[in-house]
């Protein structure tokens, strides 16, 4: 087949707008990981790769799983998000359940037309690889009008990458809101309890939890040492899914700052940052980065979502502290430093030497703004 005819052919199957500007996932190449590359034991929330988020719910009393950006991947990509089962589930409680979520802002689903007669369907595309085969539940839960609609997917070939397509029907009987808040809510369930597989749920319904993961058959969970891992994530508007629309890193960090930044190196935790782009205040002193500035005020490198809960660390990765450059040359941490006042475009923290002989205050910001 020629070029021109392959071009021509996905022009017919397509016909929702331009092929840009098209997925609706930020970050669906796990290129970026602001969080650190890699955590054990994760806990519920973001812990790696960005806008990428666990989910623990009911009594897990045993699951502990190890999550990671991994350089293994498809042809074409260079990450995956990884899990590993490090602490199998002994046997899966009534209400236990564990997923991988991604989150969307409403008023980015306004093309949807969810509420309307004129619905559309849109179609998830991805790759996936897990050492273990058998059926996944991924569904889809509209937040602000509490609704649901379940599909599976079938691992076929164990630790072999595989593409997977399911498309999701239009809603014409729950709409979304147009703000900055959480509109659709993605779950690729790894562990469901049978209250949570109990009621078939292919269509739209009313929010049900016995709907969440009807089909999966919960072997990844319960198999130490077990992975499974994703990439190439693409959500797009209608039925057809178009080849994945790969972004540079460079926007995709930019998308990502919009939900959580911070001054310390991208990649490494603040547990373990220098003193390298802390912000600071007071004094005469030597010190100076692109980060610094006078005053205390950091101006985010993006606008966020909405005001952001923030934390401030010394160079030491201590919370709620700063630290003090002595004579421009010894970092030391310090007492608490006080309260901040934010907007969605910067934030200022008031900083002293607190008496001591310190030429400066500085110290990291953390940002977090995430659905």
């Amino acid at each position: 087949m020629t070029k021109a005819r392959q071009l021509a052919d996905l022009g017919n199957a397509y016909d929702d707008g331009a092929l840009s500007n098209r997925n609706l996932i930020i970050n669906g190449a796990m290129q970026v990981a602001q969080r650190g590359t890699s955590v054990s034991s994760v806990s519920s929330g973001y812990n790696t790769v960005d806008r990428w988020a666990i989910s623990f719910d009911g009594d897990n009393d045993n699951l502990v799983l190890n999550m990671e950006q991994s350089s293994d991947a498809p042809d074409g990509f260079n990450n995956s998000l990884k899990l590993t089962v490090a602490t199998p589930e002994t046997t899966v409680a009534t209400d236990e359940q564990a997923s991988v979520q991604y989150r969307v802002e409403a008023q980015d689903l306004q093309g949807l037309a969810f509420g309307t007669s004129s619905a559309k369907s849109f179609t998830l595309s991805f790759y996936v690889k897990s050492s273990v085969t058998g059926d996944f539940a991924v569904n889809s839960h509209n937040i602000d009008a509490s609704r649901l609609i379940t599909e599976t997917f079938t691992i076929n070939s164990a630790n072999t990458w595989e593409k997977k397509t399911i498309t999701f029907a239009g809603d014409s009987s729950g709409s979304f809101n147009d703000d900055t808040g959480l509109g659709l809510q993605l779950s690729i369930f790894l562990m469901a309890g049978p209250e949570r597989e109990g009621t078939s749920a292919d269509t739209w319904i009313a929010y049900n939890k016995d709907a969440l993961a009807t089909g999966i058959n919960n072997a990844f969970c319960t198999t130490s040492g077990a992975t499974f891992q994703i990439t190439g994530v693409q959500l797009e508007v209608g039925d057809t899914a178009t080849p994945f629309e790969h972004r540079s890193y460079g926007d995709e960090l930019a998308k990502c700052q919009r939900y959580y930044q911070h001054t310390y190196s991208t990649g490494s935790a603040v547990g373990t940052a220098s003193h390298d782009n802390m912000i600071g205040s007071g004094g005469t002193q030597s010190y100076s980065t692109a980060g610094e500035v006078s005053g205390g005020t950091y101006t985010f490198k993006v606008e966020m979502r909405a005001v952001p809960s923030v934390t401030f660390y010394d160079h030491q990765g201590n919370s709620a502290r700063c630290s003090r450059l002595n004579a421009g040359v010894a970092w030391y941490g310090n007492s608490n430093v006080g309260v901040s006042i934010s907007t969605t475009t910067s934030s200022v923290k008031p900083l002293s030497p607190n008496g001591s002989t310190a030429t400066g205050m500085y110290c990291h910001i953390v940002a977090d703004a995430e659905l």
